[in-house]
């Protein structure tokens, strides 16, 4: 009688072992049995990469919305509509200053998301002026007051003297 019981448990805990693997396996549609009556579609608000934030460089905007027909967005302040003429084309938005990108995504039978708001901020660093090398040269003599033009009055003077003295010699 225990080996009965035992190989019964045997096949029980074979079985909970089987459905357990299989209903991880599963893939494809669930269905309950139950009709809600509830159809549609599962709209999603768009997603903006990458994320808003603070940069210090050109940020390059990818926006996306699983199963939207279109993304329209505006970056002017304005609520975008799904007759917005400015919709995303699948190209990169260049942001290389500060703006707000409003964003919505579209579907069949004018049925659209929320607005979504994706605010960049672009603090460009601050490049230090190369060093200068020093105050510059200064100007020409302009005032007659600089160290050449003394030089040249004292050299004046001793070859005025040297003449004289000279003059003095030669008078004999």
């Amino acid at each position: 009688m225990k080996k009965l019981i035992n190989n019964f448990s045997l096949v029980i805990l074979g079985l909970l072992v089987a459905t357990s693997v299989g209903a991880s396996e599963f893939t494809g549609n669930l269905q309950t049995g139950i009709d809600t009556g509830i159809n549609g579609v599962v709209m999603s608000v768009p997603v903006a990469t990458p994320i808003a934030g603070t940069y210090t460089t050109r940020q390059d905007i990818v926006l996306s919305a699983p199963d939207a027909t279109s993304i329209h967005y505006t970056f002017d302040g304005t609520v975008p509509n799904c007759e917005s003429a400015t919709y995303y084309t699948g190209a990169p938005i260049p942001v290389d200053q500060s703006l707000t990108i409003k964003a919505l995504s579209c579907y069949a039978n004018d049925i659209h998301s929320s607005v979504a708001s994706f605010t960049y901020v672009i603090n460009s660093p601050v490049v230090a002026p190369p060093p200068s090398g020093g105050g510059g040269g200064g100007g020409g003599g302009g005032g007659g007051r600089g160290r050449h033009t003394e030089a040249r009055r004292n050299a004046g003077k001793e070859e005025g003297r040297g003449k004289e003295e000279g003059k003095g010699g030669d008078r004999t």
